[in-house]
């Protein structure tokens, strides 16, 4: 799989020297993975990696309980020794360097703070077990503290501060010595939902301001799609595909991704027709024309067509007005989620679907077991793998 430049911020990174590193290009501080695999006895956590963490970047690793993200990111930290593969950083191999010795801080998800020390002492921490001056260590605390908008805050303890304080303290502590690399494992896990949201926005501009390349560990979708330059989805060890937000909502290759980020409806369907415009394909009765121009398949071939629920229009019945890609439905459940309703169909000709749609203009224009008109534009779906198999980095 190509790595695609969507969604990457330009930082520093991009004033660096190119060097080369056999067929492929890297900037100075660039992280590269290199087949790494770990095993435990007989299962892979992790299956033979290859991926380039750009210097700078803000890279997610999204997955479920048990895809491999947090195994990856405990052994890019040195915490898990690696059964095969390589770590190099800037054209060195670190993969047997200690934890101490790779000069990367890291956030856990419960904070990791001492409860005994202050605030200021807990930032300075890092710092004194480096052997700093003292007039360092006090300036370089005051700027974290500011950093994190904890100024006035160095005094009390964790125990004085609420959720979201105490994770700004574990940041500011992991940024104190400026670290090469930020790694994150579910750091907001422990938020309520207002709070993640806000705390989100400071990473970003956390990340921003210090330039610093941030690898984060997550199964949330959304904080994946708010604050990352690319996204790695992983499922059983391996990554199933690698993009900015915006091309892996808009082009997830298999069903798993785009089952995992966001939602999709699935419609299977044979091609019947290909042309310089697109494809137009069956399912049932009910033909399907997209604008989708795909190496690889040809008339007869089976395809299965994603499309997210946002992107299928609900239509009156009554109106004489006709429209590509439509077909007769019936309401089946509407869920309100506030700023959308989420409506549940069954249309004869495809079976079951789910439509998005604003609740302010559709809220109490429709009920269940009512029969509809639902439609999509021509260039609203994509094809994508109908198994769910892993695939190549």
């Amino acid at each position: 799989m190509q790595e695609s430049e969507t969604g990457t911020r330009q930082g520093p990174s991009q004033y660096l020297k190119m060097e080369s590193s056999g067929k492929k290009y890297v900037r100075h501080g660039d992280l590269v993975l290199q087949g790494l695999t770990k095993k435990f006895g007989s299962f892979n956590a992790v299956d033979s990696i290859n991926l380039t963490v750009r210097n700078g970047e803000f890279l997610t690793l999204l997955g479920p309980s048990g895809s491999g993200k947090t195994t990856l990111l405990m052994m890019i930290a040195g915490f898990v020794d690696p059964t095969a593969g390589q770590i190099i950083l800037d054209g060195s191999d670190i993969s047997n360097l200690p934890p101490e010795k790779r000069n990367f801080g890291i956030v856990f998800q419960g904070y990791a703070l001492f409860p005994h020390m202050t605030v200021e002492e807990n930032i300075a921490y890092p710092l004194e077990v480096r052997h700093q001056s003292r007039s360092m260590i006090s300036e370089r605390v005051k700027e974290m503290l500011d950093l994190v908008q904890l100024h006035g805050l160095g005094s009390r303890y964790p125990r004085q501060l609420s959720g979201g304080q105490q994770q700004r303290v574990a940041l500011a502590r992991s940024l104190a010595f400026g670290p090469r690399i930020l790694l994150l494992d579910e750091p907001l896990g422990a938020l309520d939902r207002k709070l993640r949201v806000e705390v989100q926005n400071e990473l970003k501009d956390l990340h921003s301001r210090t330039g610093t390349t941030f690898i984060y560990v997550t199964h949330d979708q959304d904080e994946a799609l708010s604050m990352s330059d690319r996204i790695a989805i992983m499922d059983r060890g391996q990554i199933v595909q690698l993009d900015g937000p915006t091309a892996l909502y808009e082009n997830p290759v298999s069903v798993f991704a785009a089952n995992f980020l966001g939602k999709s409806n699935f419609v299977r369907t044979t091609i019947m027709d290909i042309d310089k415009t697109g494809m137009q394909f069956r399912t049932g009765d009910f033909l399907i024309r997209q604008k989708i121009r795909q190496s690889g398949l040809a008339i007869g071939n089976k395809a299965t067509l994603a499309i997210r629920p946002e992107k299928i229009r609900i239509l009156d019945p009554s109106k004489s007005e006709k429209f590509n890609n439509s077909t007769n439905a019936v309401i089946r459940r509407i869920s309100y989620f506030g700023n959308v309703l989420e409506i549940e169909l069954v249309a004869p000709s495809i079976g079951e679907i789910t439509a998005s749609v604003p609740a302010w203009q559709f809220q109490g224009s429709h009920s269940p077991g009512q029969s509809v008109t639902l439609c999509w534009d021509e260039d609203a779906a994509v094809i994508v793998r109908d198994d769910d198999a892993v695939g190549e980095t």
